[in-house]
């Protein structure tokens, strides 16, 4: 996978842009794929099961594919940052994701738990609508085994940054978007979603030599030019932040926020935050997302 995508950035088909959201969406199917497999009865009369990746798979085992064991569980133990007072495992204990697929959003009808039912069931997540500045990609997630319809789903918002430093953001589902419509089967709706930010492009900066040339002529991309002046992969400073440490009051004051924001902000890109990434693919997902630049360099007499 690595490879194709490679080779699709040094053909130009994949604009500035769209690089880090590739590597998300990536990392996300890898994982997903990952706890469908880690799920699968072993016996020793049954030894190998074809997996059935249509199935889906447990939101909790798929944070602990997607992220290292101590990120995971620094994320299982967090709490809300908004309101409420249990912990992301108690919440999301019975929660169910479906991810075989991504499809583009054309508008913003995706902002709401009608069309998270819809794509559940069709094992679908969504690529936001170009342009859209809060959020880029949305999971829907099922939160209990219950007859499936809008009023048990919920979902991950998902921004992806490909900056060099790291940065602050924030996704409301509550003030940014009417995520939540109004549901008469239930007495409250107070049902908890999840914000993950993947800053994949935050970096040291450290000069070397030649080890970028290698990583290119392994994915086959030439060049624009020779140069004597070639900057090394950087080292990946990484990062994990979640929500609130403190509990916050059960008594809710009017105007207050009634959906529970569970938030996880993960900066850098690389083995000792992402659990999919093996330590000897860091070097190319660093030059996955940062490919222009080191055109940039080599382009420089």
């Amino acid at each position: 996978m690595l490879d194709i995508i490679s080779k699709r950035m040094g053909d130009g088909l994949l604009d500035r842009g769209e690089r880090g959201e590739v590597v998300a969406r990536m990392l996300i199917i890898e994982a997903y794929d990952r706890a469908v497999l880690a799920a699968l009865p072993r016996s020793d009369n049954q030894r190998y099961q074809q997996p059935l990746f249509s199935l889906g798979c447990t939101l909790i085992g798929w944070i602990e594919q997607m992220f290292t064991a101590g990120a995971a569980d620094t994320i299982l133990k967090s709490l809300p940052a908004n309101c409420g007072n249990q912990s992301f495992r108690e919440v999301f204990k019975d929660a169910w994701i479906r991810v075989t697929h991504f499809t583009k959003a054309a508008d913003d009808h995706v902002f709401n738990t009608h069309t998270m039912f819809a794509a559940f069931a069709r094992g679908m997540a969504f690529i936001c609508r170009d342009g859209e500045t809060s959020v880029d990609l949305i999971l829907p997630i099922l939160l209990s085994d219950r007859k499936i319809g809008p009023s048990i789903m919920t979902a991950i918002f998902i921004q992806v940054k490909r900056r060099s430093k790291a940065g602050h953001y924030a996704i409301d589902a509550e003030k940014q978007f009417e995520f939540f419509h109004p549901e008469p089967n239930l007495a409250e709706d107070d049902r908890p979603y999840v914000t993950l930010v993947m800053d994949l492009g935050v970096q040291n900066t450290i000069r070397g030599k030649v080890a970028v040339v290698d990583v290119m002529k392994k994915h086959q991309i030439a060049p624009l030019a020779t140069s004597s002046r070639v900057r090394a992969p950087p080292v990946t400073p990484s990062k994990i932040e979640v929500s609130a440490t403190s509990k916050h009051s059960s008594r809710r004051r009017p105007g207050q926020p009634i959906h529970p924001r569970y938030e996880i902000y993960v900066s850098g890109c690389s083995n000792t935050m992402y659990k999919v990434i093996a330590e000897t693919e860091r070097q190319d997902y660093q030059l996955l997302l940062r490919l222009d630049e080191y055109l940039r360099e080599h382009s420089r007499p």
